[in-house]
């Protein structure tokens, strides 16, 4: 499934274990980084699929000056990225301490742009050069069409401790 719309990404979370569901922690983190993106004026919708608790389905509507004729210039999109990131870090505590170390596996996310495939931990997320490195490296075109792109958030069960 893509976007709709030749000038929005569309962002997936979907529970890490598909043998064990956590719809909880997926609808949790899928409404926090939502009201995030929203929060710092970005253009985030939420898209009805019909299937009740297999996914949280949004649509993030990209500003006219970031897509230009459709395309979007893969440092823009690697500052997108990172604000998702950041904004999933915030909400799952995923800044590990040596006194706090993470009670639960980090998010994932997997980011598909056509037939490629990056996969980007959320405890590890890197500043924004180094994501641009990172998107570089994976050799993901340098212009990217926003409709060809898929992010997926895997979402890790909540930790018992934490229910």
């Amino acid at each position: 499934m893509s976007s709709s719309s030749p000038y929005a990404l569309q962002l997936t979370f979907i529970s890490a274990d598909p043998d064990e569901p956590d719809p909880a922690a997926v609808g949790a983190t899928a409404r926090a980084a939502f009201h995030g993106l929203r929060a710092a004026g970005e253009d985030v919708a939420p898209v009805y699929t019909g299937e009740k608790g297999a996914a949280e389905v949004f649509l993030w509507v990209l500003a006219g000056s970031t897509v230009v004729q459709g395309l979007m210039a893969l440092p823009e999109f690697a500052l997108k990225v990172a604000q998702l990131l950041n904004e999933i870090k915030k909400l799952r505590g995923d800044e590990p301490s040596p006194s706090t170390p993470l009670a639960a596996p980090p998010t994932i996310v997997v980011i598909r742009v056509g037939e490629q495939q990056t996969i980007l931990r959320s405890d590890t997320a890197p500043t924004d050069a180094a994501l641009l490195a990172a998107l570089l490296a994976a050799q993901l075109l340098a212009e990217i069409r926003p409709a060809d792109v898929t992010v997926e958030v895997q979402v890790p069960p909540t930790p018992p401790n934490e229910i």
